[in-house]
């Protein structure tokens, strides 16, 4: 065994025994008979991601999802980027060093790891370096989290150049009361996880939060198949996280609020896909039994706000942080065997909105300063040629809401304009329109664009990939109609949506660059996507039914070609039932048809992929929850879609079986 795997399984064992200390804590208790009894727990929670006002789903100008703890426990997660996984037109690909790409309605590609904006507590998370959270973020431990929204859709107007597919917002365990729990898990293939966080008050005026998790995974022997049918590879698809944080809150008067954090990750991760036949350069890369990546990185955050209140409706916040990650992959060929980089980003800003009060017009004006440095880069006996590299991003932005016919027509109007240091301005609007046709049911009409500036890599050059400094930021438009109806035993939503990107920056052959490059980035393309999304659920007598439908059409205009490593048809279907007052069980199906095993266009069409998960909870005492889940039940080792070139797709697991023991104290 090498010398770094020696240390992932040291951090393993070490993992292990901190887990088994969590047997002498409370661990967390979840409620199951109730959440039978009303659809509102989950279907009809208040969203803030959309337009940092807190407001309910049905009057949301933006195509988002709540996920709660419950959900993703009964889905089966693992890891934070699993939560995706289970979301209508998403598809989360494995890549490189563990990590995953995000690819929203339709556009899965080399680059989709880019895109989406993901925040921790309100902070961007995207580095600059590539453009993405994933690549160091690739498991934000789940014990330490409380929920996660989700946009599918453009959210520049709101959170600036990153959220041009979408907008993943997560958010750290903060209730408002005082409680103990912690949770110990194991499972199979040699996988365990575990936490222990708390919500403490402290004196009459401010209160404390905190959580230690970890997750770990040995092991998993999965083989995979090379261009030689005489070659076969295995990958380990081994990982060890933890997760800490600590924050407070703290009542300064009767109008002053302040907040403190500091949060702490680290990911370490051996044997997961690499590129495969990758498509860099008219020969590709043959990796062979090769095609494996490690990654391994280090995060932490400092942030403080501050806000004041007047009136009744009425605040003022300030918001500040600083993050610094260290990241490192390692690949089995020679030119380019590590590429490590050191991002920071800190920032601050400032808002002023009106909440407006029931059938009054609500507005939100903010201004913000954001910088994102590349510290430090290795690439071999070198740097990258991103070493070094800076940007300073300005911004102001407006949110309007106003009300008509006694509030049942809403007309959401906003915008933003970013000042980038290295390329000018840019403008962003959105449009939205909300019919209330009763207090249950909603028809709506937005318009969103979003812009996606260039990162640090792809002015530069990323490996055997060649920058370009002419590069200009890609756009995309977005409309939507949606029309949704949430009664207490149902729910239903319908969403048709049209996209069009324009200046795409892609990933083009070039002969003629000097060695190493093989290829280079260009604005080059027009994409498009349409499609479908049905939602629903519906309760009868004990039993919950939930499900949703996507169909996506998505293709590249200017070749006259689809998108083949997205699924054309995605189909969700979960069942829950109380077999008593103690015991519930719940049966999830995610189907994904029509996909290729990676996106060229000669690429082999997949059989229907498709997963079966088992969740049984039982509510032993009042405080004392076990779980048992069961994912893959049917054992169906269906390869998914890869962003690069393998050509058989990417092989997973079989049948994984895990269980949870959780207390409330």
């Amino acid at each position: 065994m090498s010398e770094k795997k020696s240390k992932i399984w040291l951090l393993t064992n070490n993992h292990i025994s901190l887990l088994a200390g969590f047997v002498c804590l409370p661990f967390t208790a979840q409620a199951n008979v109730e959440s039978l009894l009303e659809l509102s727990l989950e279907e009809l929670m208040n969203v803030s991601v959309a337009s940092l006002f807190d407001e309910s789903v049905l009057e949301a100008s933006s195509s988002v999802t709540v996920i709660n703890q419950n959900v993703w426990e009964s889905n089966g997660a693992r890891r934070t980027n699993e939560i995706m996984s289970y979301q209508p037109s998403t598809m989360v690909h494995p890549t490189l060093g563990g990590s995953d790409a995000f690819a929203i309605r339709g556009f899965s590609n080399s680059l989709s790891v880019r895109g989406v904006a993901t925040l921790l507590d309100g902070v961007p998370m995207n580095t600059y370096s590539f453009g993405t959270a994933q690549y160091f973020l690739a498991n934000f431990d789940l014990g330490a989290l409380q929920r996660a929204e989700l946009i599918r859709g453009p959210g520049s107007a709101v959170y600036g150049s990153d959220a041009f597919h979408g907008v993943f917002s997560l958010s750290t365990f903060s209730p408002g009361q005082d409680m103990v729990e912690s949770e110990l898990g194991i499972g199979s293939p040699g996988y365990a996880r575990g936490h222990a966080r708390f919500s403490q008050s402290v004196g009459e005026s401010s209160r404390m939060y905190g959580a230690f998790a970890l997750t770990q995974q040995a092991d998993s022997s999965i083989s995979f198949q090379t261009s030689d049918p005489n070659v076969q590879g295995v990958r380990e698809d081994a990982y060890a996280s933890k997760t800490a944080y600590l924050k407070t809150q703290n009542k300064l008067s009767q109008h002053w609020d302040s907040e403190f954090g500091l949060y702490y990750n680290n990911w370490n991760a051996t044997d997961f896909p690499s590129f495969g036949e990758a498509e860099l350069g008219s020969d590709g890369v043959a990796l062979g039994a090769d095609d494996v990546s490690d990654g391994q990185q280090e995060f932490y955050m400092l942030t403080a706000n501050a806000s004041y209140s007047w009136g009744q409706h009425k605040t003022f916040e300030l918001k500040t942080f600083f993050w610094n990650t260290d990241q490192q992959f390692e690949y089995q060929f020679a030119d380019v065997p590590l590429q490590a980089q050191e991002d920071e980003r800190y920032g601050m800003s400032l808002t002023v909105k009106d909440e407006g009060g029931k059938n009054a017009a609500r507005w939100v004006l903010g201004a913000g300063v954001d910088k994102a440095e590349v510290v430090s880069t290795e690439l071999i006996a070198g740097v990258q040629a991103f070493d070094g590299q800076k940007r300073s991003i300005n911004n102001v932005f407006a949110q309007l809401r106003l009300p008509f016919y006694e509030g049942k027509l809403l007309l959401d109007i906003g915008s933003r304009v970013d000042d980038y240091s290295d390329f000018g301005s840019h403008f962003t609007p959105r449009l939205g329109l909300v019919y209330l046709l009763d207090d249950n049911q909603a028809l709506k009409f937005q318009y969103g664009n979003a812009f996606r500036a260039p990162v640090a890599s792809e002015l530069t050059s990323s490996g055997r990939i060649q920058g370009n400094p002419d590069l200009t930021p890609e756009t995309i438009d977005t409309y939507e109609l949606i029309w949704m109806k949430h009664e207490n035993l149902y729910t239903f939503t319908t969403t048709l949506y049209m996209s069009n990107w324009q200046d795409a920056i892609i990933i083009v052959d070039d002969s003629t660059l000097p060695a190493p490059f093989e290829t280079r980035y260009e604005n080059q393309g027009e994409f498009n996507s349409q499609g479908v999304e049905l939602e629903s659920s519906v309760l009868i007598d004990n039993w919950k039914i939930d499900g949703a439908y996507s169909f996506i059409k998505s293709e590249d205009k200017t070749k006259q070609q689809d998108f083949m490593a997205f699924p054309k048809h995605i189909l969700q279907l979960g069942l829950k039932t109380g077999i008593n007052s103690n015991l519930d069980v719940r049966l999830y199906n995610i189907a994904y048809f029509d996909v290729s095993a990676n996106t060229a266009q000669s690429a082999k069409k997949l059989d229907t992929i498709w997963q079966l998960n088992l969740n049984v909870n039982y509510q032993w005492k009042n405080n004392l929850n076990l779980a048992l889940d069961i994912r893959n039940l049917l054992n169906r080792k269906d390869p998914v879609p890869s962003i690069w070139g393998n050509e058989e797709g990417l092989p997973v697991d079989g049948v994984q079986l895990s269980t949870y023991i959780r207390y409330k104290f």
